[in-house]
């Protein structure tokens, strides 16, 4: 069977560049050259004209609200800063944070600092005006308190204080 595709060709500015239901037959592409832009009749058992391309399902270049979650492949990065200074990404097997720039790599919490295993199972727990404790396998093995000195566990399974 086949196929034609009909074309019609408009160069006028403002809302008269837009077609109407009237102007476009079924299959027919309406394209406007003074805005660049491109538009299909459809029927859904109700005719409108639609904007192929149409920037109402895409992201403004600058700002803009995404609602749902943003799927990155393996080995894709999301890249910040003018050189990429800073890169997020998943290799397939390990997960990393690339901080390439002069500066420091800063995390700051509202509250404590918790770095933890995905069963929550913690690595290190950084207290807000508390401390900071490091665990292994899930048991504390070294704790700084302000104003205390530091604790270390020693490998007959005891603490010790350091200076």
């Amino acid at each position: 069977m086949a196929q034609t595709i009909k074309l019609k060709r408009s160069a006028q500015s403002g809302a008269s560049g837009i077609p109407s239901t009237s102007d476009l037959a079924l299959g027919e592409v309406g394209i406007n050259t003074y805005h660049g832009k491109m538009y299909i009749k459809k029927d859904d058992g109700t005719e409108s004209i639609v904007e192929v391309g149409s920037t109402g399902s895409f992201l403004p270049l600058s700002g803009g609200t995404l609602t749902g979650n943003l799927s990155l492949g393996d080995n894709v990065k999301a890249q910040f800063g003018a050189s990429d200074d800073l890169q997020i990404y998943h290799d397939g097997s390990h997960s990393y944070i690339v901080d390439a720039g002069a500066g420091d790599l800063t995390l700051q919490s509202g509250n404590d600092l918790l770095l933890q295993d995905p069963n929550a199972q913690p690595y290190l727990n950084a207290n807000q005006n508390a401390g900071v404790q490091v665990f292994y396998n899930g048991a504390q093995k070294t704790s700084h308190h302000l104003h205390r000195h530091r604790r270390k566990w020693l490998s007959d399974s005891r603490w010790a204080y350091c200076e």
